[in-house]
């Protein structure tokens, strides 16, 4: 059974990019494009990890977070984000589940290498 990737962010080039990234190394990518979405899918699959844009559309950065903290499951989160507001870095000791942040923009492949290791590390 393949690992399965949460991929939470409103960039659909991007998103296609980090798809054929994760499916060479074997892993299935859901692709949400807002929180809302977001949610539904962690409600329906257990996922290896979560990558995030911290900085989606109409949501409050930290209010995704929170939703997934107080989650059912905790996979490993992946922050990726062209820009983290200050007071997002210095709240992110609440969330033990993330494990990395990615600066955007971002390289699919050497990502997808990055979430490998992070899952077999689990």
């Amino acid at each position: 059974m393949t690992e399965r990737i949460l991929l939470i962010d409103d960039d659909p080039t991007l998103a296609s990019e980090l798809e054929q990234a994760f499916a060479e190394r074997g892993f299935t990518i859901d692709h949400a494009a807002d929180a809302e979405s977001a949610m539904l899918l962690v409600d329906a699959f257990d996922y290896a990890v979560i990558l995030l844009d911290i900085m989606l559309a109409r949501r409050d950065e930290l209010d995704l977070l929170h939703a997934l903290r107080d989650g059912v499951t905790s996979p490993p989160i992946v922050i990726a984000s062209a820009y983290l507001p200050d007071y997002v870095r210095d709240a992110l000791e609440e969330f033990p589940a993330v494990k990395l942040l990615v600066p955007k923009p971002i390289d699919p492949k050497a990502l997808a290498t990055i979430v490998a290791a992070l899952v077999t590390a689990r």
